[in-house]
């Protein structure tokens, strides 16, 4: 299970956001992804805008399960929930290549021609990017980081 630290950037009542400075080389670092990734929040900690290439070691978290009393410029450490990875994996990945490779299947069997078979795949994965995009609420509590501890004023994470 990884963990993070970072420094909170801000704090309301139903999410925190923590500037994580250092994305290692097990976490977002390492990742193909990087730049596609928005289970991290695809901001610039610069305030600049997204329009520049950013910096691997620092990215937003959002967190949604945190104690009461932080308050920007704390330094915290965030875990991530059980299973994260998998879960993740099994949304972006092997629930969409199962169904197309099922549906192909299914498809070129039953004597579907390569254009019809393209077009229902490229529905499908139109239909699910929206189905995901509309669960995301849903998602934010089963895809997501806690805070697992909180330095004290004297001590420096970052």
């Amino acid at each position: 299970m990884a963990q993070l630290t970072g420094v909170i950037q801000s704090v309301s009542p139903e999410e925190i956001q923590v500037l994580v400075s250092d994305a290692s080389e097990e976490a977002c670092g390492a990742c193909a992804l990087y730049d596609s990734c928005m289970s991290t929040g695809k901001k610039d900690p610069s305030g600049k805008g997204n329009n520049e290439k950013q910096d691997k070691s620092a990215r937003i978290v959002t967190v949604y399960d945190f104690p009461i009393g932080l308050r920007p410029g704390d330094n915290v450490t965030l875990e991530e929930a059980p299973g994260l990875r998998l879960k993740g994996t099994l949304y972006a990945f092997i629930i969409p290549l199962v169904v197309l490779v099922c549906a192909s299947v299914f498809l070129s069997r039953s004597g579907a021609s390569e254009g019809v078979i393209a077009g229902v795949l490229i529905g499908f994965l139109l239909l699910y990017g929206l189905a995901l995009r509309l669960m995301s609420s849903r998602l934010k509590k089963i895809l997501y980081y806690k805070i697992s501890s909180v330095a004290s004023d004297g001590d420096r994470i970052c």
